[in-house]
C-alpha cells in the first residue's frame, strides 16, 4: 500500500519495514526481540550505524525475523527509555528518530540512524579508542586503530590524498614527468598546483599524498598483491606478483595480470579484417574493478593492501574500506561518494574513469553483453570485494529442454553412458545419441576415449554453473 499526500507518493512505513524484515539482518539492519536490560547492547549498534552509512534497529523482532512485538502497556515507556539512553550514552550527539510502527498487528519500535558528520562517535565515558564501534556485515564490532583514523579524518572533512607528505622531497624532474603524464607535454608544473597535487610554499613546493602515490609511492601498504591460485581454494599458489609502484602502474599491472591468466580467444572483424581479443571476463569489466579498488580504497587503513586473486572458477578483487559514506545497496544503485577526490580527478582526466557512480553498472553491463556471469559485490570484514565468476554462460536459448536434461547428467557424471542417460531421463536412446552429437557440435562437450570405456568432458572454456 502507498499513501498519496499533497501530490507526493510516500511509501507506507509499515510496508517498508516489513520488506526489510523479510530480508533479514544486514550491515544496516539489526533485530532486538525486546529492549535489552543493558542499554550498551543496542547503543553500540547505534554508534556503528552513525559511524557508517546509517541503519535501523527494530525492537520487537527476533533474530529469525519473526515479529513478536512490544506489549501495548509497555511500548511508550520502552520508546522513551530507548530515546533517553541514545541521548545520554553517545558522544558526540548523533541524529536519530524513534517511532512505533504497527507490523502484523503488533507494536515494533523503530530506531533510525543517519550517517553522522562528526565521526568517530563513541560511548560516553570511554575514550575514542575503546568506545568506537563499526558495522561489518550484520555484526557490530569495536573499531580498530586504522578505522578510527579514517573516521577522524571523515569527521574533519579531511581526505587522505590532500594531506601534506612532509617527508617527501619534491624534485623538478619528477614533477615535470608527472605533470606531462597527467596534463600533456605542453603543461607546466602550475597545473599540479591547480589540481591540488602540489602545494605552493615559499622557496618551492610541498608534496601531497596524492603526489606521493602518483610518483615514488612511499607507502608499503599502498600496493596491489596479485595471486594465481591452483584450483578454487586459497591454498596452493601457482604464482604471485606484488605491485608497489605508482598508482598508474598498479592499475595497468593488475589488469595485465588478470588478462594473462584467464581464457582469451580471437575473433575477426568482418568489416576491418583484423583480429579482436575476447576474454571470458570482459577486459573492460575487470579493469573497471581494478580502477575502483585503487581509487576508492581507504588509504588510512594502513594494515591492508588490495588483493587480486585468480582461481580456476573466479577472479576476486578486494580493496580495504567499505563504500565511502554509502551502504552497499546505495553503491549498487549508482550513488557516488568520493573518498579520494584528487586521485579521482586525475584518473578521470586520463580516461580511466568515465563518470561518477557508473563503475558498477558498467561492469554488469559489460559482463551481460559478453555472455559472462554477472559479478558479485560484497562487504567482507571492512573490505569491498568484487567477484567475477569465470567462463561464459550457456544462454538458455542454446539448450532445449531435453538437451539441458542430458547436460545435467553429464555434468554430474562424465562416465555416464548413453544407455544410462536414456534410462534416467526417459528419452529414447536414438534421441539421446542425436542430442549428445548436437552438444558436441555446439562445443559444449567432447568425447575422450573409446565408446565403451571413454568419458564425456566439459568444454573448459565455458562455465557450467546453475542456469538462471
Amino acid at each position: 500500500m502507498r499513501i498519496l499526500t499533497a501530490g507526493f507518493d510516500i511509501p507506507d512505513i509499515s510496508a517498508v519495514i516489513s520488506r526489510e524484515i523479510s530480508k533479514g539482518e544486514s550491515d544496516n539492519l539489526e533485530f532486538k526481540v525486546s529492549k535489552p536490560s543493558k542499554d550498551a547492547k543496542y547503543v553500540k549498534t547505534a554508534i556503528a550505524f552513525a559511524n557508517g552509512s546509517g541503519g535501523r534497529i527494530l525492537f520487537g523482532v527476533d533474530d529469525r525475523g519473526d515479529v513478536s512485538g512490544i506489549p501495548d502497556d509497555e511500548v511508550f515507556k520502552t520508546r522513551d527509555s530507548i530515546t533517553q539512553a541514545l541521548n545520554d550514552s553517545i558522544e558526540p550527539q548523533i541524529s536519530f528518530d524513534v517511532c512505533i510502527v504497527n507490523i502484523e498487528g503488533k507494536n515494533v519500535i523503530v530506531a533510525e540512524f543517519v550517517p553522522g558528520k562528526n565521526t568517530p562517535y563513541h560511548l560516553k565515558g570511554r575514550d575514542i579508542d575503546a568506545g568506537t564501534y563499526v558495522r561489518i556485515n550484520a555484526i557490530t564490532v569495536p573499531a580498530d586503530s586504522g578505522t578510527i583514523r579514517s573516521l577522524m579524518a571523515n569527521g574533519e572533512n579531511m581526505y587522505f590524498d590532500s594531506l601534506e607528505q612532509n617527508s617527501m622531497e619534491v624534485t623538478e624532474k619528477e614533477s615535470e614527468r608527472l605533470c606531462h603524464r597527467i596534463f600533456g607535454m605542453n603543461a607546466e608544473i602550475s597545473s599540479l598546483i591547480n589540481a591540488g597535487i602540489l602545494i605552493n610554499v615559499p622557496h618551492g613546493y610541498k608534496a601531497t599524498r596524492a603526489y606521493a602515490l602518483l610518483t615514488e609511492n612511499p607507502f608499503p601498504y599502498a600496493a596491489v598483491h596479485c595471486i594465481r591460485f591452483h584450483g578454487n581454494d586459497a591454498i596452493f599458489v601457482d604464482e604471485s606478483r606484488d605491485l608497489t609502484d605508482d598508482l598508474f602502474d598498479q592499475i595497468d599491472g593488475a589488469t595485465d595480470f588478470i588478462a594473462n591468466r584467464i581464457f582469451r580467444y580471437f575473433e575477426m572483424d568482418d568489416r576491418q579484417l583484423h583480429r579482436i581479443d575476447r576474454y571470458e571476463i570482459p577486459l573492460i569489466a575487470f579493469r573497471e574493478a581494478v580502477v575502483n579498488a585503487v581509487l576508492h580504497r581507504d588509504y588510512f587503513l594502513d594494515s591492508f593492501s588490495i588483493f587480486v586473486r585468480v582461481f580456476d572458477d573466479r577472479v576476486e578483487i578486494e580493496s580495504p574500506g567499505t563504500p565511502y559514506k554509502l551502504s552497499l545497496e546505495q553503491t549498487l544503485s549508482g550513488y557516488s561518494s568520493i573518498r579520494n577526490p584528487i586521485l579521482m580527478s586525475v584518473f578521470k582526466r586520463r580516461g580511466y574513469v568515465e563518470g561518477y557512480g557508473t563503475g558498477i553498472r558498467k561492469m554488469i553491463r559489460a559482463c551481460e553483453e559478453n555472455g559472462s556471469f554477472e559479478p558479485r559485490f560484497e562487504i567482507d570484514h571492512q573490505h569491498f570485494k568484487v567477484t567475477f565468476p569465470r567462463g561464459k554462460k550457456v544462454p538458455d536459448e542454446i539448450l532445449e529442454e531435453d538437451e539441458n536434461a542430458v547436460m545435467e547428467l553429464i555434468k554430474s557424471d562424465g562416465g555416464i553412458t548413453q544407455t544410462a542417460i536414456s534410462e534416467r531421463t526417459g528419452i529414447e536412446l536414438s534421441k539421446v545419441k542425436r542430442i549428445t552429437l548436437a552438444l558436441q557440435q555446439k562445443k559444449l562437450i567432447m568425447r575422450s576415449g573409446s565408446r565403451r570405456s571413454g568419458c564425456w568432458l566439459l568444454n573448459p572454456e565455458i562455465s557450467y554453473g546453475p542456469r538462471r
